[in-house]
């Protein structure tokens, strides 16, 4: 019993979900993160978390409720996940784990599904909670590096370097701990941020050996082949760039989660350079189908450049308002001022639709007439054209002909 005490408290202490290598896999939980973590059997993954989370004995267990948690995020269950994440403080055997853990469990769960669904301001909100939680010092590390991520996605660069540093990242990323990989991600990220590519590329480069170390394969835990490929591009290091690039995709494939697959697509149209069109189109509707609004703007805003580059004005100017849009909304001022600079570049105007004239401008590309959007959205004629009026001047066309290429 001493022994199984001992074993639980390293669990909760690491700051990592998934299990030691060479760790028995007795349960539905471990199972499910094993799965997960080598990114293969997407279905038995998700269906050994739902064993775990609804039988006995994983049901009870603060870190096999966690552990399933983290795996129907990785599956982009956001849904599934989120409605469940209470019982890590409301509904398990509390004598297994004490309050302070069991909290800190649901909110690095609640944080990963907000950064998954774009929710950089909930993510920012909830892992300062976290911060506030006493908690093992590899706990604390792996939160303050999840923050330092999204202060990055927000253009707070300065912030996020400014966390690191009063975390001592330097010191902690030379532990030969299992989080370390984790630490090495974080700083990776802010230092390409800040303009150190070369050293950011070294970071992610050490991190993916870690994560390969412990048998961490998944780019939806672990996303540093994308990560190094994109640093690699910024040092002209090309080759290695499409390398990590198509190894990134080919992991996502094996996966095969909507949000994972439509990143490593992105990444693969973005480093081989040229045109790539369709590759992005097709990430962009991955992502749409994953709900991945902050990976969603950024290929939108790929795609309008290269749209744009294509002389394709109108479906251009419909995916950079599109990408600024989504830049607004999960609170990257840098995707929207870069949306916003290729949009003048275009010429003419670059204001964004709002929700009440898409949805008036995607009945009437259906088909619709105006009598029939009106009575279908219970609002006049008259709404119905201005409305219409507004979006043909907004996506630069002439009429309803345009809708077909300006709405992608």
């Amino acid at each position: 019993m001493r022994a199984e005490s001992g074993a639980r408290s390293r669990e909760l202490a690491s700051g990592t979900p998934w299990p030691a290598v060479g760790t028995d896999q007795d349960c539905a939980a471990l199972r499910a993160t094993s799965l997960m973590v080598q990114g293969r059997n997407w279905a038995d993954s998700v269906r050994f978390a739902e064993v775990a989370l609804s039988q006995p004995p994983c049901r009870d267990d603060p870190v096999c409720v966690w552990r399933a948690l983290v795996t129907l995020t990785a599956a982009g269950e956001l849904t599934a996940a989120d409605a469940r994440c209470a019982r890590l403080v409301e509904d398990v055997d509390p004598q297994l784990a004490g309050t302070e853990h069991r909290l800190a469990m649901m909110l690095r769960v609640r944080a990963r599904i907000a950064v998954q669904r774009g929710d950089l301001a909930g993510a920012r909100a909830t892992l300062e909670e976290l911060l506030t939680v006493p908690a093992p010092r590899p706990v604390r590390l792996v939160s303050a590096g999840w923050l330092a991520e999204v202060l990055v996605g927000m253009d707070a660069v300065d912030q996020a370097a400014a966390l690191l540093a009063r975390h001592d990242f330097d010191a902690a990323v030379q532990w030969r701990a299992p989080c370390r990989p984790m630490l090495l991600a974080a700083r990776g990220e802010v230092r390409v941020a800040a303009g150190q590519a070369q050293a950011g590329l070294r970071d992610h480069l050490a991190s993916g050996r870690g994560f390969l170390a412990q048998r961490v394969t998944n780019p939806a835990i672990a996303p540093w082949r994308g990560r190094a490929a994109l640093a690699a591009m910024t040092v002209r290091r090309e080759d290695l760039a499409v390398d990590l690039a198509e190894q990134e995709l080919a992991a996502a494939q094996r996966w095969g989660e909507p949000r994972v697959l439509g990143a490593a697509l992105a990444t693969v149209a973005v480093v081989r350079g040229g045109d790539e069109v369709e590759q992005l189109s097709e990430a962009a509707d991955l992502l749409e189908v994953a709900r991945a609004r902050r990976e969603l703007s950024l290929v939108r805003y790929q795609l309008g450049v290269r749209l744009a580059a294509r002389n394709e004005l109108s479906a251009a100017r419909s995916s950079l308002s599109a990408a600024r849009a989504l830049a607004e909304r999960v609170g990257d001022p840098r995707g929207q001022r870069a949306a916003e600079a290729a949009l003048r570049g275009l010429g003419g105007p670059t204001e964004a639709l709002t929700g009440k004239e898409e949805q008036v401008a995607r009945l009437a590309r259906a088909g619709l007439g105006n009598r029939e959007i009106a009575d279908r959205l219970a609002v006049s004629v008259r709404t119905v054209e201005l409305r219409l009026s507004s979006a043909y001047r907004k996506l630069g066309i002439a009429g309803r002909d345009g809708l077909r290429t300006a709405l992608r």
